[in-house]
């Protein structure tokens, strides 16, 4: 593909991407309006904000499994056209209990959209780009997280035709339009003449342990820990260890896991994972806090409120453009090391300044910290993916060994802890 209708459909591409992360974070700022409209009880309130990343991770790995057998390109336009409907008609919800139902799709949709796109830019592009279009790709999606808020605030204040919260859903229409435009023909077309069988109960495990986990830990608190939690909770466990158990024995047997365990024994993975998983769950409750404390709590308004997100995101684009010359001088483990330890830095020094007490909120004092963590959120969600210097596998002389390696080489990227 010439470079002219590759960076076109890159574009088409990070605006899926940048209204999936949108909306972990935009509906925050709306909530308390929303629960005005709707009359929501607390519960409501919170799944209203837990279910679209609740559905979204229990449907990813399963995502990821779709492409040979229907092609990403297809798989990707559907969940764009899926996603971009979804959003409209939460934006047309009357009940809480409908917003929730149709919450729970978008999230869906964003899995199905985002477990297909960095496999499509990877394709787009010459293996020379992968550093410079997956920098891009990571500093968008940041960005995106970040600016949530700010985009929340500006649109609930703006009360455009009267619709209010509703605006915080149909935004999405007109990027959603876009996107597809954009990659509807230039996207590569990839579906597998051979594709692998679906692990359906991989699927079926992975997605009710995390159902139930998730849940779990998105309620039990409003609930007050009922015993039934408890027993989720349980179950949940006994899920996972049989998850891990059947895609063990499933590749033993010389079939596609959904997962390859056998990743976790490199150290590199293991650590990128887990410093992914603990910046993230930090990174999310951190503006969570900040939305509900401000406005519940302090009486800001939705425009204050997603305004003191404008230092962090400030400091994210200094920090994402930045990261491309840190891994250059410094290696990507580095840069991602240095990015969390800033964020944990910056974070405490909001905590020192913070005053519970005083029922306030000192602007002033909390700027220099906030643009801090947004510089090591740039950093840590920026860095490129470097090209392996590993030399090309000679191909196979059986048909049999070549259909096992590749199989094989979708169940890692499919892996892939950055994905």
């Amino acid at each position: 593909m010439t470079a002219g209708p590759a960076w076109l459909a890159l574009a088409g591409c990070l605006l899926g991407v940048f209204m999936q992360m949108l909306d972990t974070t935009i509906v925050n700022i709306a909530l308390p309006d929303l629960t005005v409209d709707l009359g929501a009880s607390t519960s409501q309130q919170l799944l209203v904000l837990t279910v679209y990343t609740l559905s979204f991770a229990c449907t990813l790995l399963t995502a990821a499994t779709l492409r040979g057998r229907y092609g990403r390109r297809r798989l990707f336009l559907i969940a764009m056209i899926a996603f971009t409907v979804t959003s409209m008609l939460c934006g047309m919800a009357t009940a809480p209990v409908m917003l929730i139902v149709f919450r729970g799709a978008q999230g869906i949709s964003a899995a199905l959209m985002s477990a297909q796109t960095l496999a499509l830019i990877a394709a787009l592009f010459t293996r020379e780009r992968h550093g410079l279009v997956f920098g891009i790709y990571g500093a968008v999606a940041g960005l995106a997280a970040i600016l949530g808020p700010v985009v929340g605030g500006l649109l609930v204040h703006a009360d455009v035709a009267g619709w209010g919260w509703r605006t915080t859903f149909f935004v999405n229409l007109p990027l959603g339009v876009v996107a597809c435009v954009l990659a509807w023909r230039r996207l590569p077309a990839d579906v597998d003449p051979d594709p692998d069988r679906p692990d359906i109960v991989g699927m079926t495990l992975s997605a009710t342990a995390l159902l139930l986990l998730l849940y779990r830990l998105a309620v039990g608190r409003e609930q007050q820990w009922p015993a039934l939690l408890w027993v989720m909770l349980g179950a949940a466990v006994v899920l996972s260890v049989a998850f891990v158990w059947q895609q063990k024995r499933l590749a033993a047997r010389g079939g596609t896991p959904l997962l390859r365990i056998d990743l976790f024994s490199s150290r590199r993975f293991a650590v990128g994972l887990g410093m992914s998983l603990l910046f993230f769950s930090v990174f999310a409750g951190f503006f969570f806090t900040v939305s509900i404390t401000a406005q519940f709590g302090l009486g800001y308004s939705a425009l204050e409120t997603g305004l003191l997100a404008l230092p962090f995101a400030c400091g994210a684009a200094v920090g994402s453009v930045a990261s491309p010359w840190a891994v250059a001088h410094l290696s990507a483990p580095r840069v991602l090391l240095g990015g969390v330890l800033t964020v944990g830095v910056a974070f405490a020094w909001i905590a020192l300044v913070l005053d519970p007490a005083s029922e306030i909120l000192p602007v002033t004092a909390i700027l220099a910290p906030l643009v801090l963590g947004g510089v090591g959120t740039g950093l840590f969600v920026a860095p490129p993916c470097r090209r392996s210097s590993s030399p090309t596998p000679r191909r196979r002389r059986s048909g049999r060994p070549a259909a096992r390696s590749r199989r094989c080489n979708r169940s890692a990227h499919r892996s892939d802890w950055r994905s």
